[in-house]
């Protein structure tokens, strides 16, 4: 109808806001009429609010993701952007399907740096396996690979192929053990395969020079073996030849050949002698095999003689006569060598001899049989008596026996043989304690007469006559051939006893008298120390004693008269030896209080727990007391002495037992040290030590031998571990300042490449965050973070610097080919070149349009103007006024630079540029340029 031009929709009213609430409050998407407006207000409606609010309509990050990159205006653009952003980043990232992830994924108009972004952020493995491939950012590897601690998402990264750089770095934030031990592997064959060519060759050059080193060995059956062997391994290095360039392959090729003839050359000479050998050899090996069928038929034949005397039956005899005079006329004529030869007619002349004796050999047989059968019966002695009865018959035995063994010359029957050494052996057990006595009484005779001997030599007579009876009814005792064979030294003492017998009394009355003599002296002059004069007493009576018998008139008398100087001589040594009494009476009872302070100690300890130090320290007081409580009677010593070890054993048992156990405790923590020093992470090995440390000073005592024995081990073990940590630290430390300086050195080099415009500060500042982010990995970030936040930031600065600049510069074109074609003035095709297609777009609005909108172009010069918060003319005050206020009522009071733009966007929009609109561009051109928007 025709009024339809007058009442047109809301969304379609001139007012933004109206159509803001249309889009919110009558559109919707799930119609297809009204989706379609709501596409059409964010791709051609002129108020970016509006745009916004039909994007939010939707809500779709499809739909934000073609805005964009197609939307004609930036904002729209920037704001779709975010959007997408949002939604990627966001909890609404998780509602959208794996298949729609893939298609956002693989839609390239999608920027790289969003899909970073949304890397950071998803926990799907697949689809952050998909990312990562888009991306394709070989130096966010580490980074996804250590946030991202799951075994689909590491197995996948793990499928391209990497260097051993990245997989060395790689390994450090695996999150199982598998990817670990694949990582691990794929380091181990990676470094075999790099360093595959540079062994092999050095193998191949290895054998050769030991190929080579043929030439001159000596034996040439080792040679042989050698040569084999080097053979072998040639073809296995031969099959691993892909690996080496073709010109390598064909020299190392060409030497083995070379040095095959030359060995070949060089060893022809002792080749020819190793057939030589051979051949002797072979003719050795035959004299072998005749030795030996030589031998096994003397065998035989020593095989037929033996069965012969067994049996006694002599018909074979001349049988064995002639083999064996075959066998020696044979023996002549073989090539065996003389020693040989006469080794082997040896036992043939053995056998021969034999032969010729058969008769009496059957005979020693027969004898021997005899005397097997005569003793097999015969009680062994039990008793010392039977001994001296039986064991001569037992010897004659023996004799016989060794007779018709020689005489038999080795053939004796099995049975006969074994006979005899079991009545040997029945014997030689039976009589071997009885020998034994025998033995024992002759020593103990031999020992006497000798005793007898040296005191007779010594002068000690008395002593020497008792000596000699007991020793002569021991002599009678004994077996006659052990009487005989001490019958010399027997009959030299009895005759000098016979004859000492004459001279006793002579010998001993001037003796006795002497001795009186200075026991007298003792008594009226005694010693000073009372103990010695009581030793010097007792030493005269020894030697009294020992003197033998005086003349029968004054032994009486002698004997009465120094028993009374011994009285007179002791008298003062009463007094001492009471008070030495006095004395062992008080450490007597010292002792005895001892043994009751040990039995309260032992009564108040708990034996069944830990026992204190305390305890231990009064135990070993009480023992230190003990051994110097004094002398006291040695019974009575001897009693208290038991009595104290007997009360202290269950506590010095106890402490003991927990002496060992603390032992094996610190023992146990010493092999754990240990084993520490074969951690290859010395930073947990010396943490470990600590942790064994403070459990050692938790362990108690372990006794005075081991305690000191033990720490000294424990501290030796840990002194390794803390020097070899320090070590460790200081090289750290070095190579720490060695990264450090590499790195600042790389932060000046990067600053100083920038070439002072936006792309190359901009690649810069890429540069020095991928090095914070390797500093950050190699653990020395807080040392190198301010320098590198440092250059990062100035560059920043520079790059904000260039590009508030460059949008100056952007502005002024733009202002300036306005004003020209407000003019009405020739313009460069250059100059329009140099804006973004959404700048061309605006202005070709204003070049192609037909109409022109004065009142609202003004309107959007006031809200420019106070937004940018500029003066306007005194004049306008009042429409300045009424401006502000609409912007407030609005809402729309965005003091931002974007909002700016939307108002000159709209300004722009309203109609062709004349003449009339160059004061409103002079007026509203110092927003832009003097804010650096």
């Amino acid at each position: 109808m025709i009024f339809d031009r007058f009442f047109k929709a809301n969304w379609q009213h001139k007012n933004a806001n109206v159509r803001i609430q249309a889009i919110e409050n009558e559109l919707s998407v799930d119609n297809d009429t009204e989706n379609g407006i709501l596409k059409t207000l964010i791709e051609r409606d002129p108020s970016d609010l509006v745009r916004r609010s039909a994007l939010l309509k939707f809500d779709n990050i499809f739909i934000y993701l073609s805005a964009s990159h197609d939307n004609d205006m930036a904002s729209i653009r920037k704001f779709s952007q975010a959007q997408l952003e949002k939604q990627l980043m966001g909890t609404s990232s998780s509602a959208l399907s794996i298949e729609r992830k893939h298609q956002l994924i693989n839609d390239v108009r999608i920027n790289k740096s969003i899909l970073e972004h949304w890397l950071k952020t998803e926990s799907e493995p697949e689809i952050i396996n998909a990312l990562f491939k888009r991306i394709d950012k070989p130096q966010l590897l580490i980074s996804v690979f250590k946030y991202h601690q799951q075994p689909e998402i590491q197995q996948a990264l793990l499928a391209d192929e990497l260097t051993i750089e990245q997989l060395e770095k790689l390994v450090k934030y695996s999150c199982n053990d598998d990817i670990e031990q694949q990582i691990a592997s794929r380091i181990t064959i990676l470094k075999a395969q790099q360093e595959l060519p540079n062994k092999l060759e050095k193998s191949c050059q290895l054998l050769l020079s030991k190929y080579l080193a043929l030439k001159d060995e000596k034996e040439y059956q080792q040679l042989l073996d050698k040569q084999h062997d080097y053979d072998g391994q040639w073809l296995t290095l031969r099959a691993q030849f892909d690996c080496l360039p073709s010109a390598k392959q064909e020299v190392l090729v060409a030497k083995y050949q070379e040095i095959s003839q030359q060995v070949v050359h060089a060893q022809r000479a002792n080749a020819e002698a190793f057939e030589q050998q051979k051949i002797i050899k072979q003719q050795e090996l035959q004299r072998i095999t005749q030795q030996k069928a030589f031998s096994q038929a003397i065998q035989t034949l020593k095989g037929q003689l033996h069965d012969v005397i067994l049996n006694e039956n002599t018909e074979q005899v001349e049988e064995i006569t002639q083999q064996t005079a075959q066998l020696i006329t044979e023996l002549k004529s073989s090539q065996l060598s003389n020693e040989q030869q006469k080794t082997l007619q040896q036992d043939l002349q053995l056998i021969s001899q034999r032969l010729e004796r058969i008769s009496d050999i059957i005979e020693a047989n027969a004898q021997a049989t005899q005397l097997i059968a005569s003793f097999s019966q015969k009680a062994v002695p039990e008793s010392i008596m039977q001994y001296d009865a039986l064991v001569p018959q037992y010897y004659d035995w023996l004799a016989n026996w060794k007779k018709c063994y020689q005489q038999a010359s080795d053939y004796l029957p099995d049975y006969v043989t074994e006979a005899y050494q079991e009545i040997n052996t029945k014997w030689q057990q039976a009589i071997a304690p009885f020998k034994k006595q025998r033995e024992s009484d002759f020593r103990h005779t031999q020992r006497k007469l000798n005793d007898t001997k040296h005191l007779i030599h010594t002068g000690k007579y008395n002593a020497a006559f008792g000596v000699f009876k007991g020793a002569k009814t021991m002599f009678e005792k004994l077996q006659d051939n052990q009487k005989a064979r001490l019958s010399k030294l027997y009959l030299a003492v009895e005759e000098q006893l016979a004859e000492l017998n004459d001279w006793e009394h002579y010998v001993s009355t001037p003796k006795k008298q002497a001795l009186l003599l200075e026991v007298e002296q003792l008594a009226k002059q005694p010693l000073d120390n009372p103990k010695a004069q009581a030793d010097k007493v007792k030493m005269f009576r020894q030697q009294w004693n020992s003197l033998g018998h005086a003349e029968d008139t004054l032994e009486q008398a002698l004997n009465t008269e120094f028993n009374e100087y011994c009285e007179l001589a002791f008298a003062p040594c009463r007094a001492y030896f009471a008070e030495q009494e006095a004395i062992r009476e008080r450490n007597y009872a010292a002792r005895l209080n001892l043994i009751e302070q040990a039995k309260q100690l032992v009564n108040a300890t708990d034996l069944t727990a830990e026992i204190d130090k305390t305890v231990a320290n009064s135990l070993r007081t009480l023992m230190q007391k003990w051994r110097q409580a004094g002398e006291i009677e040695r019974a009575k010593y001897k009693q208290l002495n038991g009595e104290f070890n007997r009360i202290i054993s269950p506590l010095n048992k106890a402490l003991n037992t927990q002496y060992q156990n603390n032992e094996h405790t610190k023992l146990a923590l010493i092999a754990k040290a240990k084993e520490l020093q074969n951690l290859t992470d010395i930073n947990q090995a010396a943490n470990e030590a600590k942790s064994l440390q403070s459990s050692w000073k938790k362990i108690g005592f372990s006794g005075h031998d081991a305690e000191n024995k033990l720490w000294q081990q424990f501290r030796q073990v840990n002194d390794e571990i803390f020097s070899r940590k320090s070590a460790d630290n200081a090289q750290a430390e070095e190579q720490a300042k060695q990264q450090v300086d590499q790195i600042k050195a790389q932060v000046a080099g990067i600053v100083q490449s920038s070439n002072h415009d936006i792309a190359s500060i901009t690649d810069s500042i890429q540069q020095l965050s991928l090095l914070a982010e390797e500093s950050t990995q190699q653990n020395i970030a807080k040392k190198v973070s301010s320098s590198i936040e440092r250059a990062i930031d100035n560059l920043t600065q520079q790059l904000e610097k260039f590009k508030e600049h460059q949008q100056q510069e952007q502005w002024q074109v733009i202002f300036d080919l306005l004003t020209a074609i407000a003019k009405d003035e020739e313009t460069s095709n250059d100059t329009l070149d140099t804006l973004t297609n959404s700048w061309k777009k605006k202005i070709a609005t204003c070049v192609t349009a037909t109409e022109r909108n004065n009142d609202q172009r003004l309107e959007k010069t006031f809200a420019i103007e106070v937004l940018a918060d500029l003066d306007s003319a005194k004049a306008d005050a009042s429409q300045r006024l009424q401006t502000q206020v609409a912007l407030m009522q609005s809402q729309m009071t965005l003091k931002n630079k974007a909002d700016i733009e939307l108002l000159f966007s709209q300004w722009l929009s309203l109609g062709k540029l004349t003449a009339e609109d160059v004061p409103l561009l002079t007026r509203i051109k110092p927003a832009f340029l003097n804010s650096g928007t």
